[in-house]
């Protein structure tokens, strides 16, 4: 079982933004015409992102259900 503590909230916030800025950062660089390549990553980013920004939300919302009973 697993409980968000207030302790670990910032960490998965942090790299909930880390991942953020590097999406934003591969999609600066590849510009209006992108490559395959430059394509594909930004694919996987914000796919990345996605499944993180999930994660965090969903902690979230089942954290305060954890019984402490259960640690």
């Amino acid at each position: 079982l697993f409980r968000l503590t207030s302790e670990q909230e910032p960490y998965i916030a942090a790299k909930v933004a880390q991942e953020t800025r590097k999406l934003t950062s591969l999609k600066q660089d590849a510009g209006k015409a992108p490559t395959t390549a430059q394509g594909r990553a930004i694919g996987a980013q914000e796919d990345f992102v996605a499944e993180l920004t999930s994660l965090r939300d969903e902690l979230a919302m089942i954290a305060p259900m954890a019984d402490a009973s259960w640690m």
